[in-house]
C-alpha cells in the first residue's frame, strides 16, 4: 500500500498544481490539493484496502479448498489435507494458521471461515461434514462446489480486466478535459486574463475539481463494490487452548 499512498500524494499535488495553473490562485491550489488528499485517504483508500483484502482471501480460499479436497481424496486425513493446504501461504493467512495451531485439525478448518469471510467456504464445510459423517468419494460430493469455485475465480479475473479497460477510458476522458482547460488557458489568453479573477470563474473551477473528486470516489466504489464507510473488518480471536470443546 505504500506505492498507493505515494501515488495519492503525487496525484493531490498534481491536481493542486493544475488548479494553480488554471486560476493562478495559491489558496485555491492548496485547497484542491488538500481536499483531494483527504478524499483519497478517507474515502478511496479504505475501499481499496478492503477490496484488496477480500480479493486476496477469495484467491486463498480457492487454493486452500482445491488443495484440501484433492489431498483428502487421496489421504482421507483431515490433518494431512489441512497441513498441505496451508503450506507456503501469505503472511496474513500464515499468522492465522499459527494462531490456531492448538486446535484440532477439524476445528482449524472450521475456524478459517472467520478468516475467509466467504459463503463458498461455508458450502465447503457442509460438504466436508457430509463426507466425514457418511463417507463416499469426496471429489464427487464436492463437484458442484469445485465448479462454483472455478466460476468465481474466473469471474473475478474477468471483472478485473474489464475494470482496467473502464479505468483507462475514465482517465482518457478526464485527460481530455484537462487538455481543454489548458487550451482555454493559452488559446484564449486575452479572455482568460479578464475572467481569471472573476468569482464565478473561481467557483466553477472549484466545482470542476469537486466533481473530479466525486467521480474518483464513485469509480472506486463501483470498481471495488465496497462502500468506504462499511470497511471495518471484524476481528475474531481464536479460542484459547483448553477452552474449545
Amino acid at each position: 500500500m505504500s506505492e498507493v499512498m505515494i501515488f495519492f500524494f503525487l496525484l493531490s499535488a498534481g491536481l493542486g498544481a493544475l488548479g494553480y495553473f488554471i486560476t493562478e490562485s495559491l489558496y485555491l491550489s492548496i485547497g484542491v490539493a488538500l481536499v483531494t488528499l483527504l478524499t483519497l485517504f478517507f474515502l478511496v483508500l479504505p475501499s481499496i484496502k478492503r477490496y484488496s483484502s477480500l480479493k486476496t482471501k477469495q484467491h486463498e480460499s480457492y487454493l486452500f479448498i482445491n488443495s484440501f479436497l484433492i489431498t483428502l481424496s487421496v489421504s482421507q486425513s483431515v490433518e494431512k489435507s489441512y497441513e498441505l493446504a496451508t503450506e507456503n501461504v501469505e503472511k496474513d493467512f500464515k499468522d492465522t494458521v499459527q494462531a490456531i495451531e492448538h486446535l484440532t485439525p477439524m476445528q482449524r478448518v472450521e475456524y478459517l471461515s472467520n478468516y475467509f469471510e466467504m459463503p463458498i467456504y461455508d458450502m465447503f464445510l457442509s460438504v466436508l461434514t457430509i463426507y466425514l459423517e457418511q463417507g463416499g468419494d469426496v471429489l464427487k460430493l464436492s463437484q458442484s462446489l469445485m465448479e462454483e469455485l472455478t466460476r468465481i475465480e474466473e469471474t473475478a479475473m474477468s471483472l478485473s480486466k474489464h475494470a482496467v479497460n473502464v479505468l483507462i477510458q475514465w482517465i482518457v476522458l478526464w485527460a481530455m478535459s484537462f487538455a481543454i482547460m489548458g487550451f482555454a488557458r493559452f488559446g484564449l489568453n486575452s479572455f482568460y486574463s479578464y475572467i481569471k479573477s472573476s468569482p464565478t470563474f473561481l467557483i466553477m473551477t472549484c466545482s470542476y475539481f469537486l466533481l473530479l473528486n466525486v467521480s474518483i470516489v464513485i469509480f472506486t466504489i463501483k470498481y471495488t463494490g465496497v462502500l468506504p464507510w462499511k470497511t471495518r473488518i471484524l476481528k475474531v480471536k481464536p479460542p484459547k487452548e483448553g477452552t474449545h470443546s
